[in-house]
């Protein structure tokens, strides 16, 4: 991403390039208990990942809309997401 960057002390590369990661396996979690959802026994559970969900993709929207003040296809399709979930729910 910073092509002409550097990262001092070099030890450090690692867990930066773990700790940015982190946020690609939450939203990887976050999708599969969505699609989970519909199959869950426990009816709180249903309700609280659904909502939690809903308000990170949407947080999600909002601020990609507003940082490319709308002109990147990806709130609409983080809205989307939001959308349907709220729709199964």
């Amino acid at each position: 991403m910073f092509a002409r960057g550097t990262i001092e002390p070099a030890r450090l590369r690692t867990l930066i390039r773990l700790v940015w990661q982190a946020s690609t396996v939450a939203w990887i979690g976050g999708g599969v208990l969505l699609i989970a959802v519909p199959w869950m026994g426990s009816e709180t559970a249903r309700h609280w990942i659904v909502i939690t969900m809903a308000c990170v993709f949407g947080f999600s929207a909002c601020a990609n809309a507003w940082a490319t003040r709308g002109r990147h296809f990806g709130w609409m399709a983080l809205s989307a997401v939001v959308v349907m979930a709220v729709a199964g729910y």
